[in-house]
């Protein structure tokens, strides 16, 4: 382990123990929610051994966000990324979440079991998140698992798991009723966004129930810190729809069909600065406007079971059949003049993903030894088809350009199975368990097309089968705390788009590579940490390290390249290995009421610092996020029908290497600190308001993540901060 991490350990912890206590999301209720992620059993987050938060509906309902960026703005350890298509809330969104220093393809997400599209980028310019096909009106909770789950969940879980549950018809009926209806509204003025949603739910029978959401979402460009000049118009539009019908076979058994589908667009109509920025000398942009349409449909059938009895061999039981379709479409029309003449085009990309898989999950108790042992097992299959494209057609000459294709059409087949043993001695709580993962990726065409001309790359096949090993334990020191301690392997295969992707603009003069000699990431992961819990206060304190073999540095500078047949030199990205990395870290939450009856005043905290190296080539990781901390002083109401909070939220320098700005002046931001308000009123049980106010004091400032291997040079880096002042407010009626 790093001799730095040795050193570091005793003064951050000093410095957070003489700190106050902190918590996300502001209540000690919080480490008694219920989280089935981390085992996929029910246990409490006081219980659970390791990092878990849970963001449930009642926390939807106290918050006027409607994003994932503002929903985990307090987790610990976890931040966001916008996408670098569109600097505005809505499609295209967020990109990337990053857990503990890891993010894209590292990082799970799935909604309902389900696996959402993969991420797609290339050289950093273009991404598309998973967040991008997520209706966050749709959801209960959001379950956030820090540190490698592969033994449970398989490739990708390297760095975390994020977990959506969406609404059930008895998540809206209330107190026994037959039918209700929940109305909420947002407005956001950063974006001029609005967020309106109709959610029906209606008991048909005894045993049947059905509910039926709407959502319509409406957003412009974000209003920051960049000059007018740099701001496009923007206009987003997104249509969802969320059908869950319920039928209770028996009182053991249930079935649930879901039908969803989000529909989303965005218009973009670029600035004259920013056309300037994307011209060159002899290539000159009169007209960009870019028109994307997002779309995801899943329809799904849970089968679920659990016995009244502990005589049953199996006590829960569920299985889950499941197709989705996702499709991206990028229509840029453009006017192109050249020194000898000027075109009018449409360049027209296309990514589609289609799924479709089962799964299915069993646990049962049994007595080993003269001890209680939760077994589970289960498995889980899939296979998704995924192809991107692209063509261009002159509104010039009226002629079409050939499909072709930056990335092979590929299969990706994921077979895994798992098994768990939960069980206690004493006051020790114990968790072991294995999963096994099978990983094909078939490159349907052989070779792929540049469409520049200018080289045949071949596509490469895949095959991955690996084990992932999982052993935790807890030991309750008191009825209000424990302490644990986590083992997990990860492992993450290469992703098509890394391994078979070509893309060159000579124009810009770059071009990435395919590289299909990548080998998988795997990591060893380890955690320790402690948990209290109690009538007026909570707290949790995390410290890890994790160590990485052939870690992937994705589109990293791989010197000149010159196509065959050209003598022009371009600027090559590709990403590689690195054969040796490591991360470590601390994070600390906690909440402290003055009143037993948590009542009155509260003051929290949350803190999340870590460092990364490449230990290969002895320099930081670009990866990892600086240093953050936010102090917060609120006052709840009696019966917690309103709250009123204040938060200040600190980030620190990122942590980079000399070689950072070798190649590019990359910008680096600087530390800052922001305020923010918040508010909630529960004026009865039908009616609640609730509002913010963010960055209070106006400030100018970045989130290290937008900015990570943005050019300094062009004088529009202003368009990535931040939000300037602003504010939300949200309403919801309940009929």
């Amino acid at each position: 382990m790093s001799k730095i991490f040795f050193k570091s350990i005793p003064a951050i912890v000093l410095a957070l123990i003489a700190a106050f206590p902190v918590d996300a999301q502001e209540s000690t209720d919080d480490m008694m929610k219920i989280t089935v992620t981390g085992t996929k059993s029910e246990s409490t987050v006081k219980d659970y051994a390791g990092s878990v938060d849970v963001i449930d509906k009642d926390d939807y309902d106290k918050s006027p966000s409607v994003d994932i960026r503002n929903l985990l703005k307090n987790v610990p350890g976890v931040t966001t990324r916008k996408t670098t298509r569109s600097g505005v809330r809505g499609t295209p969104g967020i990109s990337d979440v990053n857990i503990r220093g890891l993010d894209g393809d590292r990082i799970l997400f799935l909604i309902d079991g389900i696996r959402l599209p993969d991420r797609y980028e290339y050289q950093g310019y273009y991404e598309l998140g998973q967040s991008d096909y997520v209706d966050f009106s749709f959801l209960k909770s959001i379950e956030i698992i820090k540190g490698s789950i592969s033994s449970l969940y398989g490739s990708d879980a390297l760095g975390g798991l994020i977990y959506y549950r969406t609404l059930e018809p008895y998540d809206i009926l209330k107190n026994g009723s037959d039918f209700n209806v929940e109305i909420p509204f947002n407005y956001f003025t950063e974006d001029n966004g609005r967020a309106f949603s109709n959610k029906i739910a209606v008991r048909l029978s005894e045993k049947l129930s059905a509910l039926f959401i709407y959502t319509n979402e409406v957003s412009e460009a974000t209003k920051n810190a960049a000059p007018s000049k740099y701001i496009d118009d923007v206009e987003n539009y997104g249509d969802n729809i969320l059908l869950n019908v319920q039928y209770d076979i028996n009182d053991e058994s249930s079935l649930n069909v879901v039908l969803e589908d989000i529909n989303r667009s965005s218009r973009i109509d670029s600035s004259g600065a920013n056309l300037e920025n994307m011209s060159t000398k002899v290539r000159k942009y009169e007209k960009l406007i870019s028109n994307t349409l997002t779309d995801r449909t899943r329809i799904s059938a849970e089968y679920k079971y659990d016995a009244n009895n502990d005589s049953s061999f199996i006590q829960k039981a569920s299985t889950l059949f499941y197709w989705q379709d996702a499709k991206v479409n990028d229509n840029f029309r453009r006017v192109i003049v050249l020194p000898s003449q000027t075109t009018e085009e449409d360049k027209i990309y296309s990514l589609t993903n289609k799924l479709i898989g089962v799964n299915s999950d069993f646990s049962s108790d049994v007595v080993l030894f003269d001890n209680i042992h939760t077994l589970g097992f289960g498995f889980d299959v899939s296979e998704n088809d995924g192809s991107r494209t692209r063509r261009t057609k002159n509104l010039t000459t009226g002629e079409s350009a050939e499909t072709v294709k930056d990335t092979p059409d590929t299969k990706t087949l994921r077979a895994r199975v798992y098994l768990q043993d939960q069980f206690s001695f004493g006051d020790f709580d114990f968790t072991a368990g294995l999963g096994y993962d099978y990983y094909s990726l078939d490159a349907e065409n052989g070779l792929i097309y540049n469409p520049n001309q200018l080289d045949y790359i071949l596509a490469s096949d895949q095959t991955y089968q690996v084990l992932s090993p999982k052993f935790t334990v807890s030991y309750r020191t008191t009825d209000e705390s424990s302490v644990y301690a986590r083992y997990s392997q990860g492992f993450r295969p290469p992703v098509w788009y890394e391994l078979s992707s070509s893309f060159a603009n000579p124009s810009f003069g770059y071009i990435t590579l395919s590289n299909p000699d990548l080998k998988p990431e795997k990591s060893h992961d380890f955690e320790i940490g402690y948990k209290l819990n109690g009538d007026n206060y909570a707290t949790t304190f995390a410290t890890y390290y994790n160590r990485y073999s052939d870690f992937m540095d994705p589109f990293a500078p791989a010197g000149d390249y010159t196509p065959p047949g050209s003598s022009r030199e371009l600027d090559a990205y590709q990403t590689q290995n690195i054969s040796d990395a490591e991360i470590y870290g601390v994070e600390f939450t906690g909440i402290y009421y003055f009143s037993p009856q948590q009542d009155g005043f509260y003051i929290g905290n949350v803190f999340a610092w870590s460092e990364g190296n490449d230990l290969t080539e002895g320099s930081p990781l670009k990866t990892i996020v600086p240093v953050t901390n936010r102090l917060s002083l609120g006052y709840q109401g009696s019966d917690d029908r309103w709250l009123v909070s204040a938060g200040m939220i600190y980030s620190g320098r990122p942590r980079l290497g000399d070689d950072y700005q070798e190649t590019r002046p990359y910008y680096i931001p600087s530390t800052f600190i922001i305020f923010d308000l918040e508010a909630y009123w529960k004026i009865s049980d039908s009616v609640s308001l609730n509002a913010s106010i963010n960055n209070l004091t106006n400030e100018t400032y970045f989130n290290f993540q937008d900015v990570r291997g943005r050019d300094n040079t062009k004088g529009d880096i202003l368009r990535y901060s931040q939000p300037e002042r602003s504010f939300q407010i949200g309403a919801k009626f309940n009929f």
